[in-house]
């Protein structure tokens, strides 16, 4: 998705709450009403330039309160992630990482309610620790949508099964159900 402003789009990924929800190629600030609350940026040497100087001057223009930098090749951000907070003055200040035990870097979002972005073995996760779980990544949605079909189909042919079996001794299923309530 880019963020356009000012007719210019950027391809930073965004997270803005507060916002009706729908599919958007591009979030127009002057459409929505309002700049995105993060900005992860995936960064690379081709464009540090501006995602150093650029960027966080438009972001702190917009009002945005937390900016991240992801190094994801690792080309020249060490560590590979970097975060900032937009201050009362008005300016970024760059965010003190925690390291875990494990090695992982850490930055806690605060207009995120306290998840975390993580830097482990070099990828990006974002880490809800109220409940102790990652966020999905694409390809783990992804998975648990089509494991969730599955279920869901194997549950549909069980219950086929069983109703026949039911009908086979004599029993109507659909005058059972009649009787039951979902708990």
């Amino acid at each position: 998705m880019g963020l356009g402003v000012g007719g210019s789009v950027y391809h930073p990924h965004c997270i803005t709450t507060d916002v009706p929800k729908h599919q958007r190629d591009i979030y127009k600030v002057w459409e929505e009403g309002k700049a995105p609350d993060v900005v992860i940026e995936i960064t690379s040497r081709t464009t540090k330039k501006k995602d150093e100087e650029v960027k966080p001057k438009l972001y702190r223009h917009l009002g945005i309160p937390e900016y991240f930098q992801y190094d994801s090749k690792g080309e020249y951000l060490k560590p590979a992630l970097k975060g900032r907070r937009l201050t009362d003055s008005g300016y970024y200040q760059l965010m003190t990482p925690v390291y875990g035990l494990d090695g992982s870097l850490r930055f806690t979002s605060r207009v995120l309610g306290g998840l975390e972005l993580r830097l482990e073995r070099g990828n990006l996760r974002l880490f809800d620790p109220k409940t102790g779980n990652y966020l999905f990544t694409y390809s783990e949605a992804v998975a648990a949508y089509q494991e969730a079909q599955q279920q869901m189909e194997l549950e549909r042919q069980r219950e086929a099964f069983l109703a026949n079996q039911l009908r086979a001794l004599g029993v109507n299923p659909d005058e059972i159900l009649k009787n039951w309530k979902p708990h």
